[in-house]
């Protein structure tokens, strides 16, 4: 599911990111994408809203669309990376680790990814890893940012990350798979760090000097 200026008939976008991360895309000139661009957070957005429509409304017809869409996660995924990539615009993919691979479990069903897959996005997402939640930028790319406001641990995507995370713990649970159930737990554990940082509802969490300083609107 393709983002492009075109179809509200725009020569450009007002953002230089269509989805919540919208100051810029890494690895791209001026931060802007090239052409049409998919973002996985998006394609899982769009699944979740096509099954809620299709669930709301009486139209199977919809839920066969999230399953077109599902099967296009495929196409996302970056096997030498182990997780999906940042982007895909028309130069090609956008590499690089973030948060929405686990950020997407929120809107994901446990059927939709592999165990295998799912066991990978974990195990790459370790380098995201921080003793207040997980950042949603892998620090390789984050310390080349001029801007580091999206080189932060965002309480709001903790709350998704442990939401999306307890729906797909009820799954493993049930189907035994003893890795998966450690793996997920893990994940859970890494997103509750931010809980005694956040205070009245931080909107960002950043380690500054030793000290973690909640930055932002307080928001949440």
């Amino acid at each position: 599911f393709e983002e492009r200026t075109k179809y509200s008939g725009a020569t450009q976008a007002a953002l230089k990111r269509t989805d919540w991360k919208d100051s810029f895309v890494v690895n791209r000139p001026q931060g802007i994408p090239k052409g049409e661009v998919v973002y996985p957070i998006i394609q899982a957005q769009y699944i979740a809203g096509f099954r809620a429509a299709a669930k709301l409304f009486e139209v199977p017809a919809l839920a066969e669309v999230s399953d077109q869409m599902r099967a296009g996660l495929n196409l996302l995924f970056d096997e030498t990376k182990g997780n999906f990539v940042i982007a895909k615009d028309k130069d090609g993919p956008i590499t690089g680790i973030n948060s929405d691979g686990l950020a997407m479990l929120f809107y994901l069903n446990p059927q939709d990814l592999t165990n295998e897959m799912l066991i990978s996005v974990i195990e790459s997402s370790q380098t995201l890893e921080t003793g207040y939640g997980y950042l949603n930028i892998e620090p390789e790319i984050g310390k080349t940012l001029e801007d580091d406001y999206h080189f932060r641990v965002w309480p709001k995507e903790q709350a998704e990350i442990i939401i999306g995370v307890n729906k797909f713990l009820k799954a493993a649970s049930q189907n035994g798979s003893y890795k998966l159930l450690t793996a997920l737990n893990h994940v859970k554990e890494v997103a509750t760090r931010c809980y005694p940082h956040i205070g009245s509802g931080a909107e960002t969490l950043k380690e500054r000097n030793g000290i973690i300083v909640a930055e932002g609107p307080d928001y949440q």
